[in-house]
């Protein structure tokens, strides 16, 4: 089995436009949504990251949720499970692989109230490098 990157993988990029396409059709979106979360945003802007929540839905919630996101009137926004993925491309060719890194935050907050600011609870971080899809060459850290 081949060892694909999730940037080359077309169900994880088909998962992640869903998402954003989700949020972005969400009934009563504000506007500041309409603008972070725009129809048709590209997956892949050509800067080497992807953007997405492992969280799909948030039911119960006083405010207004659409997908990983809860807007609570006179408090501010909540954002759960956001993962940042990051390649930075290598040359297969001299024995250098792609190298990944994870960012994962449970929980981040960007105040709307009278005070104001933004924080992230609980960031995970791991990095590491590919191997050639056959088991041996890459080396991982975290």
């Amino acid at each position: 089995m081949d060892d694909e990157s999730y940037f080359d993988n077309r169900g994880v990029l088909d998962r992640i436009t869903q998402q954003y396409e989700k949020i972005a059709t969400a009934k009563e979106l504000p506007d500041w949504a309409n603008e972070e979360y725009p129809r048709d945003r590209p997956v892949l802007n050509g800067d080497g990251k992807l953007s997405c929540s492992l969280i799909n839905r948030v039911q119960g919630s006083p405010g207004t949720s659409f997908g990983h996101v809860i807007d609570l009137p006179h408090f501010g926004k909540i954002f759960l499970g956001e993962l940042e993925v990051t390649r930075r491309p290598g040359n297969p060719a001299k024995g250098v692989y792609d190298q990944y890194r994870f960012h994962l935050t449970m929980i981040r907050l960007q105040m709307g109230c009278l005070a104001s600011g933004s924080t992230g609870v609980t960031a995970a971080d791991s990095n590491g490098q590919g191997g050639d899809g056959h088991g041996g060459s890459g080396q991982g850290t975290s």
